[in-house]
């Protein structure tokens, strides 16, 4: 009987292990993200950025939350992924190392994006200046944001149309898309409100990552009689600052603060901030209030696009032969300001490229 007894149970200790070695043994899904933290709280946040850390602007900004996400319980990495040919590359090995939330930056990438997002329903993706759920079609594991900023930069065309001695005015703008036409748009209307008289011209540098080319832009405009220049081109935007500082052009920058190279020129810049987008998707994740399947408009009416005001006392400060005209100029700006803000005045988001402003 004791023997019969001691068969069973062997025998059941020999179902249950095959079972177990059956378990064990059964192909990982390869469309799901890794188990590499199992039985960890971490979550893992990938920051692929298509420009290059370092630009002391949106990219950097980025960065600069992540001990706020880790704080939230996150594990965050960031990867740089520069050129078209691995984008999807870069995107998938991501998702195949466990990462639970992806987040990529600008349009080009959204392809890359969709195609991963499909075979990884349960990751979260985080599209920052893409255009995803726009349309008809929603993704659900895709929360994508885009940066209107053609009234912000309307208010810096204000703020150089006032500031113009020479009349002629310059902007530089990084590549073309459709929201960057909206913005020199947005920009020459602005330099038209505050002086009718002045020329404008602008420029695409077609690269956010060159100084060398933002450089090479602002002289051959400085050439031409320009006296106040807008940057809205990323890394790029150093070279013209540099450009201005050395031929003392005033000027105003895109998303980070110049002044250490500007000093005598730079007069304001203008802030979208994605480290705030990535923040708060971080947060929405920790709430189980993802925004998947919807598109977010940031802007000048959510405080998403702002002119960073204060850096204007600065300026006046450091150069107190120009402060008088610049405050004033400031006061006219803000007006315009909180026209827009009150809806009083609207300026459309027109796609169309630009034309050069001349006169006579």
């Amino acid at each position: 009987m004791k023997r019969s007894l001691r068969i069973v149970a062997a025998a059941i200790v020999l179902l249950m292990t095959v079972a177990l070695f059956a378990a064990c043994s059964k192909p990982a899904d390869s469309n799901q993200p890794s188990d590499e933290n199992a039985g960890g709280d971490k979550i893992k946040m990938a920051i692929i950025s298509n420009r290059s850390f370092g630009d002391k602007g949106p990219i950097d900004s980025m960065a600069a939350v992540i001990p706020e996400v880790e704080a939230l319980g996150f594990e965050c990495k960031t990867l740089e992924s520069l050129t078209p040919d691995v984008y999807e590359e870069d995107i998938r090995a991501m998702a195949k190392a466990g990462y639970e939330v992806i987040v990529t930056s600008f349009a080009p990438v959204s392809e890359a994006v969709v195609a991963v997002a499909k075979d990884y329903p349960n990751i979260k993706f985080v599209s920052l200046y893409q255009y995803t759920n726009a349309g008809d079609t929603k993704y659900e594991n895709i929360w994508s944001t885009e940066y209107k900023v053609q009234e912000v930069l309307y208010i810096l065309g204000c703020l150089q149309g006032k500031m113009t001695t020479a009349n002629k005015v310059g902007m530089i703008s990084g590549q073309e898309t459709a929201t960057s036409n909206a913005a020199v748009n947005g920009f020459m209307d602005g330099v038209q409100a505050a002086n009718p008289d002045c020329e404008v011209e602008y420029m695409y540098a077609d690269t956010y990552d060159d100084p060398t080319v933002g450089r090479e832009i602002a002289l051959a405009m400085i050439s031409r009689g320009v006296d106040c220049i807008t940057s809205s081109c990323g890394k790029t935007s150093t070279g013209v600052v540099e450009a201005c500082q050395e031929n003392g052009v005033l000027c105003t920058a895109d998303n980070s603060d110049y002044f250490e190279i500007g000093k005598n020129v730079l007069m304001t810049h203008l802030l979208t901030d994605f480290g705030e987008v990535v923040l708060e998707a971080a947060n929405d994740i920790k709430n189980g209030e993802f925004k998947g399947g919807e598109h977010t408009i940031k802007s000048i009416f959510n405080d998403a696009a702002i002119v960073v005001w204060d850096t204007i006392d600065r300026f006046c400060e450091t150069n107190p032969d120009k402060a008088d005209a610049l405050k004033a100029a400031a006061e006219f700006a803000k007006e315009q300001q909180d026209k827009l803000v009150s809806g009083e005045l609207v300026i459309e988001f027109d796609t169309e490229k630009p034309v050069n402003i001349t006169k006579g």
